[in-house]
């Protein structure tokens, strides 16, 4: 009841970030990724390239600071009794290791929101939803599916590349503030662009002292990307993923039955063949 409460009053005054497409009604990898590509081939009409850094987060939902958690909720008008409900749920919290007959002294938990829990993954969109200020007059673009983030520039000069390195900057100085830490050696970037359009450009990205590697075959919340956008490397991996599966549920189920085939091919196969596929093969 509380979440429900929580999500209510924050979509009825519209704090959640536009950009936000995890753990939200009508909301999810597909509308993140419909968006994100949107605008990826609006640049590619307008011969512009497109670079994009994948960010990923180490530990975030453990990191979560509750004492800077509770100063956010505030400062969105959650208070009173709510904010005390809140605060208890967080607070007081003991964790235990047990290893056979030996358990080990118990620790107070000081960060992270209770992972499994309802209220969890809201709590924790609160904490980060603000990261959408990094990208403030500047020509870049950040989207976002619960901890998982890209920030990407379309531009046709050098010049306005640099706005990704501002907004990167910004997104280091966002991570120490709020206590939260990237794990670099996971974040790359890729470049969106005809080959022809490439020539001459050269631009590093980095967040703090760490340079990004270039993917030429990024996964992108499961969908595997390349430089044109066409995805044929995702639809093979698609095809053998449901092949391999086929295999597997014709080769355990004795049965020939027609009913209980069908359902096993609409619970196993049948997502692997339509995630995303709006982005994929939207015909």
């Amino acid at each position: 009841m509380i979440n429900v409460y929580v999500i209510k009053y924050l979509g009825y005054h519209n704090l959640i970030s536009l950009n936000q497409h995890g753990s939200l009604n009508k909301r999810s990898t597909s509308t993140n990724f419909l968006e994100s590509a949107n605008d990826w081939n609006i640049a590619l009409d307008n011969h512009q390239i497109t670079d994009v850094v994948y960010i990923d987060f180490q530990k975030a939902f453990d990191l979560v600071s509750h004492t800077k958690l509770l100063v956010k909720l505030a400062s969105y008008n959650i208070k009173g009794n709510l904010l005390n409900w809140i605060s208890a749920f967080l607070n007081d919290r003991y964790q235990q290791v047990n290893v056979g007959n030996s358990i080990s002294n118990s620790i107070r938990i000081v960060s992270g929101v209770p992972q499994g829990s309802v209220l969890g993954p809201t709590l924790f969109l609160l904490y980060v939803n603000d990261l959408t200020a990094i990208t403030n007059i500047l020509d870049s673009c950040v989207k976002r599916y619960v901890d998982d983030i890209k920030l990407y520039s379309s531009y046709r000069d050098m010049d306005l590349s640099q706005d990704l390195v501002v907004a990167l900057n910004r997104l280091v100085q966002w991570t120490e503030t709020w206590q939260l830490t990237i794990a670099c050696s996971k974040c790359f970037a890729l470049r969106i662009a005809p080959p022809s359009l490439c020539k001459g450009i050269k631009v590093n990205y980095k967040l703090g002292e760490y340079f990004l590697a270039w993917s030429s075959n990024p996964k992108d919340l499961g969908v595997t990307m390349d430089c044109n956008l066409n995805y044929k490397k995702h639809i093979f991996n698609v095809i053998h993923r449901a092949n391999s599966r086929e295999y597997l549920i014709l080769k355990c189920f004795k049965t020939r039955d027609p009913c209980i085939l069908v359902r096993a091919f609409t619970t196993y196969i049948r997502p692997i063949l339509e995630y995303c596929s709006p982005v994929w093969s939207p015909h």
